[in-house]
């Protein structure tokens, strides 16, 4: 009996620190009550974390990029062997000497991608 009244006992004590914990994770601030008979309220909430200003930064950066690039990859080949990876490379390039190939090792696997 005595045990289950520590294990509650600390239980109960860890949900009201996780609580108050949780509770001040953002300061809200209320600046001012006015005019209550007509219910407005006005609430500051101030951000410590700095997330408006990287969510400015994103928005920076995602507006200067292109979002799509012309062309495209064709994946021909995927394998975990090396030589056989080569060789489809290197026969791709005899017959189209104009394309661009690559070659990209994701582990295990060896994979020949061509185009732009």
């Amino acid at each position: 009996m005595e045990y289950r009244k520590t294990v509650t006992l600390v239980i109960l004590s860890f949900s009201m620190f996780a609580y108050c914990i949780k509770s001040h994770a953002q300061t809200v601030v209320s600046k001012k009550e006015s005019d209550i008979e007509n219910k407005t309220l006005e609430t500051e909430i101030v951000d410590h974390s700095g997330v408006q200003s990287l969510i400015e930064k994103h928005k920076i950066i995602s507006t200067s990029k292109p979002a799509f690039y012309d062309g495209f990859r064709i994946q021909i080949i995927n394998t975990n062997n090396k030589e056989d990876a080569m060789k489809i490379k290197s026969d791709f390039y005899s017959k189209f000497p104009d394309m661009r190939c690559y070659t990209v090792y994701q582990q295990p696997y060896y994979k020949v991608r061509v185009g732009d």
